[in-house]
């Protein structure tokens, strides 16, 4: 049966500009020891699950490839470049995309042991870290419609400042995405970039209070900040950069107390569908990996082997001929 044409029915597939990937990404991803399943491993999630495996991505990958082609003409004509960018990663040669599960678990687990000896080193014997989990309306983009890379600069901007009107001088923070949805319809789906702050040492009442303040609550974000300490975890620093992403899908449930009961809003995990996923990967590949790393007074360097390590940014030292980017 014939149809009237469709407005993309007549554009030409375009393609996003890949951004440039930095010596540091290069660096790391080069590195095959980030693609194997040695250490570091953690447990995942309520269940305590093993995290991703190497085989396990490469079938994720494959995956993606395939739906971002599936979906491209209906939702993104960039779909299928980043499709195709994804497809040519191989141990050979990897594509260095943001939107990849294999790289962007090889990054992960960079991370995870590049802020463990971070925190390591920049906090006195026997002290504790500290994990701030903020979400502000700056992160906050109606789906549909694309994520704009401007929002994770705007976002970048609001942490850096809340941070630095607390007098935190140094910190490490990581870039989580979800799509956040109620089952019930009480408010509207949208994307949510929300960063993971990890902070050498305990913060003081005051410090948190002046957090807060940048990190108002509202009706759609009731608890825009919470603060816990490191318990040294690895699960916990991984989670600050997630290879895999899903849908958060908020419920009422009624909880019995001593007076009667109370109701009280929870969340479950669910998979994304094909065109929130096609959307977050057009995305994931125009920021890169790197965009979702944060530093704060904090920089990167090569150390005495070689390998990529994160450092207290000493701002009065000259850059220097190890200082990565």
């Amino acid at each position: 049966m014939n149809r009237e044409p469709l407005p993309f029915d007549y554009l030409p597939p375009v393609s996003l500009p890949h951004p440039k990937v930095t010596r540091a990404e290069a660096l790391v991803l080069f590195d095959v020891q980030h693609y194997g399943d040695g250490p570091p491993q953690w447990l995942e999630g309520r269940l305590k699950r093993p995290c991703q495996t190497a085989a396990q991505a490469a079938v994720e990958r494959l995956r993606l490839v395939q739906r971002l082609r599936r979906f491209a003409a209906r939702t993104d004509f960039n779909a299928e470049a980043v499709g195709n960018r994804l497809d040519c990663c191989c141990t050979e040669v990897r594509c260095m995309s943001g939107a990849c599960p294999e790289c962007a678990r090889a990054w992960q687990r960079w991370f995870t042991a590049a802020t463990e000896e971070f925190l390591a080193h920049a906090m006195p014997a026997g002290t504790r870290g500290t994990i701030l989990s903020p979400v502000h309306a700056a992160g906050i983009v109606v789906p549909g419609g694309g994520l704009p890379p401007a929002t994770l600069h705007r976002l970048k901007g609001v942490v850096c400042d809340a941070l630095t009107a607390a007098g935190l001088t140094t910190a490490v923070i990581g870039i989580d995405v979800s799509y956040n949805e109620h089952l019930t319809a009480d408010f509207r789906p949208h994307w949510s970039l929300h960063p993971r702050v990890f902070v050498p040492g305990v913060l003081t009442a005051s410090e948190v209070k002046t957090l807060r303040m940048y990190f108002p609550p509202s009706d759609l974000i009731p608890r825009p900040l919470k603060v816990a300490a490191f318990d040294g975890n690895p699960a916990g620093t991984a989670y600050g950069m997630k290879p895999a992403f899903g849908r958060r899908q908020s419920y009422e449930q009624i909880k019995p107390t001593a007076n009667g009961t109370r109701q009280c809003r929870n969340t479950r995990g669910r998979p994304l569908r094909g065109t929130e996923a096609v959307e977050l990967a057009v995305f994931l590949d125009a920021v890169g990996l790197r965009q979702r790393l944060i530093l704060h007074g904090t920089m990167l360097e090569r150390d005495r082997i070689g390998k990529v390590a994160i450092r207290v940014d000493h701002r009065l030292r000259e850059q220097g001929p190890g200082r990565l980017r």
